[in-house]
C-alpha cells in the first residue's frame, strides 16, 4: 500500500508538500471505477503497486489477429525477407502474445475475454510457409495454456476462415481450449466450422453462431477426455443464429453431444422461411423454451411451429417485411392450431409481429400501418385459430438508418379497437398529429 501512495507522490511532489496525498483505498477505488485502458497503462508504469493493480484490467481482454496481406494490381505481395534470419519478419499479435506469456505466465489468470479475428490457414504459397509454421507454434502455445478466469470467447473471422484448412494440431488445440471451466459465452462467426467445436463447449450457456456448421472430420483427433468427462455434453441456454443454413440447424438438433432440452432463448436472424429445421429445433427445445425471436427475409416456406407444446413460452417475436404479413399470419394460424383453446381460460399468450417498412416519413408509415390493419381485419375469418392469441406491439423508429419499424398491427381483433386510435396510443416517440 505504501509503495502505491509513494509512487503517486514521487510523480507529484507539489501535492505531497501540500498534504494532499490520497489514501491507497481511495486511489484503488478511482482506478477500479473511473479509469479506462489508457489511464491503466499510464499508471502501471508509475510504480510497482499500481502496476499490479492495473495489469488485471489491461489484460482482461485480449485481441488476436493476423496482418492483412498487401495486394498490388490484384496480386498478393509476399512480405519482405529478413536477411539475417532468412525468413519473413512480420510479427503477428499471437507471436507477440506468446512471448509475453512466456515472460509472465501469470497473465493467463487475468484474461476474461479472447477476441480472435483470424486463424492460421495454409494456402500452399511457398513464401507463406516460411513464417506460417512460426505462427502455428505460437497458436499452439497460446491455446494450450490454462485460463482460469476466461469467461467469453469470440472467434469472428467472418468469411476469411475455412476451418478445414487449419492444421489438425491447431484444430485439436481449439477443441481443448473451448473446454475451459469458466467459459460461459462463445461466439463463432466463420465461413464454416465443425459441430464438434460447439460440442466441446461443455460449460458455455450462451452461443452466437454465424456460418455453416459441418460434421466433424474423423481425420482430426479430438482432445483426450478423462473418465469423468466421457459423457459430458454442451448445454446451451441461449442460442442466436445468423446465416446458419437449414442443414446446419438440423445437424445441431440431431447431435447427441448437444443437449438442447434446456434451451431457454432462441434467436434466428436472417432465415429464409419457417422451415422444417427451425420447427425441429423449436420442437426439441419445447420443454424449456421461454423466448423465441425470428427475423425472416422471405417466408417462402411455412412449416408450423408446435405452439401447443411451448408451455413456458413468454415471448414470440417475428420480424418480417410488410408485404409478407398475409403469409405470416397464415403460418401463425397453422401454428396456433396446435394450441388447446379454452374460452374460460382466456387467450394463450401474446405474439409480437415486427413489420419492417423502410419509410423515413412518420406520416407515411402511419398510413401504411392503418392500411395493413384494415386488410388484416378483412381476413380475420380466414385465420380462426388466431383468436387464441394476441398479436400486438409498439412502433418505433430505427436508431441507425431512420427507417420506421412497425411492431405488429396492435391487437389482432380489429373490432375491439380502432386502428388509428391504436396507432396514436402507442408510445412510439413519433409526431402523429
Amino acid at each position: 500500500m505504501a509503495s502505491s501512495a509513494g509512487g503517486l507522490a514521487s510523480r507529484s511532489p507539489s501535492l505531497e508538500a501540500r498534504g494532499l496525498r490520497l489514501p491507497p483505498e481511495v486511489i484503488y477505488r478511482l482506478i477500479d471505477q473511473y479509469l479506462g485502458l489508457d489511464e491503466w497503462k499510464t499508471l502501471s508504469r508509475s510504480c510497482r503497486a499500481l502496476h499490479r493493480r492495473c495489469r488485471k484490467y489491461i489484460f482482461q481482454e485480449v485481441e488476436l489477429s493476423r496482418p492483412i496481406p498487401m495486394y498490388a494490381n490484384g496480386i498478393q505481395v509476399p512480405p519482405p525477407i529478413d536477411e539475417e534470419e532468412g525468413s519473413a519478419p512480420p510479427t503477428t499479435l499471437v507471436e507477440r502474445f506468446e512471448a509475453l506469456l512466456r515472460r509472465s505466465p501469470d497473465i493467463t489468470n487475468l484474461i476474461r475475454k479472447f477476441n480472435i479475428h483470424s486463424l492460421p490457414m495454409s494456402t500452399g504459397a511457398f513464401w507463406e510457409n516460411l513464417w506460417l509454421s512460426r505462427e502455428e507454434r505460437a497458436w499452439r502455445f497460446v491455446l494450450t495454456q490454462e485460463y482460469s478466469a476466461l469467461h467469453e470467447l469470440v472467434i469472428e473471422a467472418k468469411w476469411q476462415v475455412v476451418f478445414s484448412r487449419i492444421r489438425p494440431e491447431i484444430q485439436t488445440a481449439l477443441f481443448k481450449f473451448v473446454q475451459s471451466p469458466r467459459l460461459c459465452v462463445v461466439s463463432f462467426a466463420m465461413r464454416s466450422f465443425p459441430v464438434s467445436l460447439i460440442e466441446n463447449c461443455w460449460n458455455a450457456s450462451r452461443f452466437s453462431l454465424c456460418g455453416q456448421v459441418v460434421p466433424h472430420d474423423p481425420k482430426i483427433p479430438l482432445p483426450p477426455v478423462s473418465k469423468n468427462n466421457v459423457n459430458r455434453r454442451a448445454r446451451p441456454w441461449q442460442v442466436s443464429m445468423c446465416h446458419v443454413p437449414d442443414e446446419s440447424v438440423s445437424l445441431i438438433t440431431k447431435s447427441s453431444k448437444i443437449d438442447i432440452g434446456e434451451l431457454g432463448m432462441l434467436n434466428f436472424n436472417g432465415i429464409d422461411g419457417y422451415s422444417f429445421a427451425v420447427s425441429g429445433l423449436v420442437r426439441e427445445s419445447s420443454p424449456s423454451l421461454c423466448s423465441l425471436i425470428l427475423t425472416v427475409k422471405n417466408p417462402a416456406v411455412s412449416v408450423p411451429l408446435p405452439l401447443g407444446r411451448l408451455l413456458k413460452l413468454q415471448t414470440l417475436i417475428v420480424t418480417i417485411e410488410a408485404h409478407a404479413i398475409v403469409s405470416t399470419l397464415n403460418w401463425l394460424d397453422l401454428s396456433a392450431a396446435t394450441i388447446p383453446y379454452d374460452e374460460h381460460q382466456g387467450l394463450w399468450g401474446e405474439i409480437t409481429l415486427a413489420l419492417c417498412a423502410g419509410m423515413e416519413n412518420p406520416e407515411e408509415a402511419r398510413l401504411i400501418h392503418v392500411g395493413l390493419w384494415k386488410e388484416v381485419q378483412k381476413l380475420e375469418s380466414v385465420f380462426p385459430n388466431l383468436r387464441k392469441v394476441n398479436i400486438r406491439g409498439t412502433t418505433r423508429g430505427h436508431e441507425v438508418d431512420g427507417t420506421i419499424k412497425l411492431l405488429s398491427l396492435g391487437l389482432y381483433h380489429a373490432d375491439r379497437k380502432d386502428p388509428l386510435e391504436d396507432w396514436n396510443c402507442q408510445n412510439c416517440g413519433l409526431d402523429n398529429e
